[in-house]
């Protein structure tokens, strides 16, 4: 189930393949954990499209996405970064459609392994209760000793 995807920017024609899961597990893990964590947290503050976020994080992680996008097309990161404006988005877009469902799957990897945790740490414990009177109440409600 590897939907690669054939983009033809000018006269050349490239494809874009889907990584497969161990190639996808380095490329997130050994060089993009920033950008999961930034993923992460829009995921986690509520942002639902995750297309807009993503473009949203290409000033903070360019280097890492384009290097991201040359392992998929079999390219040199040099070559990614020399496209031109409307190819170098089609390819972006292109890459997104082909491995974004990766990130976000190990995005909520990460979210539902917080939520657990957090929920192992259980409840706070609550304040000690207080120390007990020191004499327990009469019956007739009056501390004095022999009365009735």
């Amino acid at each position: 189930m590897q939907p690669d995807i054939t983009l033809q920017l000018g006269d050349e024609s490239v494809v874009v393949r889907e990584y497969s899961f161990w190639d996808g597990l380095d490329v997130v893990y050994s060089d993009g954990r920033a950008f999961l964590d930034d993923v992460v947290a829009g995921l986690a503050a509520g942002n639902a499209d995750a297309w807009e976020q993503v473009r949203g994080l290409v000033g903070r992680h360019r280097g890492y996405l384009v290097r991201a996008i040359a392992r998929a097309v079999d390219r040199d990161p040099e070559w990614v970064q020399g496209l031109a404006a409307r190819n170098a988005d089609a390819l972006f877009s292109i890459w997104w459609a082909v491995n974004g469902h990766f990130f976000l799957h190990e995005a909520t990897v990460v979210i539902r392994g917080r939520l657990v945790a957090k929920e192992s740490a259980g409840p706070k414990s609550s304040p000690p209760s207080p120390a007990p009177d020191s004499a327990p109440p009469t019956a007739s409600g009056t501390d004095t000793p022999g009365a009735s």
